[in-house]
């Protein structure tokens, strides 16, 4: 699409400098014609003057182009023969009768016409005028050939044309890059908070239908696999197909199952209010490192079961958000990075300011992410490892949460990561209000 719009807006300048260019070139010749033939009837009228004033017409011509008279003299007789031309040898020159400019000068007085002559290879004007004694007086003045003619009078032109063609790929390439660039920075999990063009709404609303269509449908059956087994574990209870000693543990099921739909539900709410932009307004400034090493404490535990160390390498850091939405960033990134780790691993948590934003950096050595699923992982429901993550009790929902809790403080996130190596995610924090 990109390059099709690129092609697009440059074949459109392009082909607009070029038919800008033609209609100058056409302009100028017309001009010029006029110009010239003014100044060949202007000359040949004063020199017809002289002539029938001067005793011997036929020398003071001669004299005249042996002089070095800039223009092409010829001399014709009232039958059309040549007498005189001052470039050509007149006996070798055909009858000049049916010329038009002699036409015209036999029935006005005067004519001019312009055409190419064989004679002179060139682009040629003729200005006739009949003399006294019915005899007919030409000057001629030649610019070249047609194409001559044509290009080099407006060399400067071209010369432009190179120019307008370069800024027009500049300028297009810019362009394109402002046109498509809200286009590329669409977020195809919430549609309707995307800032685009008034013809693509119509999309967008399509976009947020099908995705409420397909949330729904993933919250449904989020919700009905622990619900299944909630009733199934009850049922068994019930119908005491289980011997008494075994309640404990399906109690205990019973238990998992049911936390884990509370998790599920707090996270779909979380990600409502986040969408909904109200925790916006109870932002302040916070210091980063108090928040990552309370939230690194309550991970510590899990951490040490899964074998992976769990480092803060966090300088004063301040970020302008609440201390529940640090929180949310820092403990599903964090969860993430040990659930989906290996034993001997580790996981680092760094955060520092630049200058102009807080960097919040959390590298781990885990399974790493496909490069196929990478730009699918920041997805309600999405799961790298769906076995790891129905195994730790993830709701699919960390990353999506993280994305939306970014978004709501104007940040960006960036993602590295190569299979069976690890991940790096780096969150960055505008200065907003630091």
């Amino acid at each position: 699409m990109k390059k099709r719009i690129l092609y697009s807006m440059l074949g459109a300048v392009i082909a607009t400098a070029l038919v800008f260019t033609f209609v100058v070139q056409l302009v100028q010749m017309n001009f010029l014609s006029r110009q010239i033939g003014q100044e060949l009837e202007r000359s040949v009228r004063q020199l017809g003057v002289a002539m029938d004033r001067d005793p011997d017409p036929l020398g003071y011509l001669q004299a005249l182009a042996n002089s070095g008279f800039q223009e092409r003299i010829t001399l014709i007789a009232a039958d059309g023969s040549v007498l005189l031309d001052s470039r050509s040898d007149p006996g070798q020159m055909e009858n000049h009768l049916d010329r038009a400019e002699i036409q015209l000068a036999a029935q006005q007085g005067v004519g001019s016409s312009m055409r190419f002559s064989p004679t002179q290879g060139r682009l040629t004007y003729y200005c006739a005028v009949r003399l006294s004694d019915g005899s007919y007086l030409r000057l001629s003045e030649g610019h070249g050939s047609e194409r001559g003619m044509f290009f080099g009078l407006t060399w400067w032109l071209l010369a432009a044309l190179l120019l307008v063609s370069l800024g027009a790929v500049l300028l297009a390439n810019h362009l394109t890059r402002k046109i498509v660039q809200p286009i590329n920075s669409m977020d195809l999990t919430a549609p309707e908070s995307n800032q685009l063009y008034p013809e693509l709404q119509p999309l967008i609303q399509r976009m947020a239908e099908l995705n409420r269509r397909e949330f729904t449908a993933n919250v449904a059956h989020e919700l009905k696999t622990p619900l299944t087994s909630i009733v199934g574990y009850a049922e068994i209870m019930k119908q005491h197909v289980a011997p008494e000693r075994d309640w404990p543990e399906l109690v205990e099921y019973i238990y998992a199952e049911g936390k884990r739909m509370i998790h599920l539900v707090e996270d779909i709410l979380l990600i409502s209010r986040l969408d909904g932009g109200s925790a916006r307004s109870h932002c302040e400034v916070i210091e980063l490192k108090s928040v990552a090493e309370e939230v690194a404490e309550r991970f510590r535990p899990m951490a040490e079961a899964a074998q992976v160390e769990l480092k803060l390498e966090i300088e004063a850091a301040r970020i302008f958000a609440t201390r529940q939405i640090a929180e949310e960033i820092l403990s599903n990134l964090i969860d993430n990075a040990i659930k989906y780790n290996r034993e001997g691993g580790s996981v680092i948590v760094e955060a520092r300011e630049t200058g102009t934003e807080t960097l919040l950096t959390v590298r781990d050595t885990g399974i790493g992410i496909s490069h196929e699923d990478q730009p699918r992982i920041f997805e309600r429901f999405f799961r790298v490892d769906k076995s790891r993550s129905k195994a730790t009790g993830g709701t699919g929902l960390g990353l999506s949460i993280v994305k939306h809790a970014v978004q709501l403080l104007g940040g960006s996130i960036d993602l590295e990561s190569e299979p069976n190596v690890g991940t790096e995610i780096t969150v960055h924090f505008p200065w907003q209000a630091v």
